[in-house]
């Protein structure tokens, strides 16, 4: 049996993970309701893990935050389990962890699956190619507001980020120079760009803290995408600037709403709560 153990913003990741793991043949322990009752974890998480062959933990700085995952770890190792670190995000690795050849999902989910599973069935990985030996360093940027090649991950996610901060940085920037060149305009651009922008910015500072929802991310793009026509009712005559940037800034809105909905690694990476709007913890 494997026991997984795993923060609950990493959620979304670790069905995936486990349901990965099942298809192929493998028992799985996963704990759905991250127990916290001192009673009651050591009554059911302590037996399973007691009773595993191998324990999975995802590495992510929720993961290195969270008691109940030092616990279980305290535990596999008191327990003489094979451990093997899974690394989904970039952290600082406990002592105990830091001389464990940890599996890298970082950047490919399907790769990574791979060279678990082989892990998992004790096949040898090292030759099948290059792997990192050192702990990786804690970077506490989003891609979205950094070069996409500074954070590992997945590239649905980096062209998302990429693409949404070209639409913030081009609102931001025609809002002010609408403003400073005339008056009469400032008031469409703000609705048309202004909002949407601002919404993003919104969007963006919760996907720093990892609670930002799929129907959030998609809300605000849209919103985004529907100012445009929504502002021109502003205008008796909308200037031929004005519907080139808003229609312009529509598609790259629109091209990162899809990629959002259509692409399960940016879901699985990003995404801290796949249903409701995300306020909790």
């Amino acid at each position: 049996m494997v026991f997984v153990s795993y923060a609950r913003r990493d959620l979304p990741f670790v069905r995936d993970l486990c349901g990965w793991l099942r298809s192929k043949g493998l028992d799985v322990w996963l704990d759905l309701t991250r127990i916290e009752a001192a009673q009651e974890w050591s009554s059911r998480i302590a037996d399973a893990i007691t009773t595993s062959s191998h324990f999975v933990v995802i590495l992510s700085p929720y993961a290195m935050y969270s008691q109940a995952v030092l616990n279980e770890i305290r535990l596999a190792f008191q327990a003489g389990r094979k451990i093997i670190p899974v690394l989904l995000y970039e952290t600082e690795l406990p002592d105990c962890l830091a001389a464990i050849q940890w599996v890298d999902f970082r950047v490919s989910f399907e790769r990574g699956c791979e060279e678990l599973l082989a892990r998992l069935r004790d096949v040898d990985t090292k030759s099948s190619r290059v792997t990192v030996d050192t702990p990786p360093r804690q970077l506490w940027v989003w891609p979205g507001l950094s070069p996409a090649g500074l954070v590992p991950s997945p590239a649905a996610v980096r062209g998302v980020a990429l693409l949404v901060t070209a639409s913030v940085a081009l609102k931001s920037i025609w809002v002010i120079v609408a403003i400073m060149d005339a008056a009469s305009l400032a008031a469409g651009y703000a609705v048309a760009l202004g909002v949407p922008a601002l919404f993003q910015f919104v969007g963006t500072i919760r996907a720093v803290h990892r609670r930002v929802t799929l129907w959030e991310v998609v809300s605000f793009q849209l919103l985004a995408i529907l100012s445009a026509p929504a502002s021109l009712l502003i205008f008796d005559a909308a200037p031929w600037h004005f519907l080139a940037r808003t229609t312009f800034t529509a598609v790259i809105d629109g091209v990162a709403a899809a990629i959002c909905l259509t692409r399960r690694g940016f879901r699985r990476w990003m995404i801290a709560y796949p249903f409701g709007w995300g306020f909790k913890d």
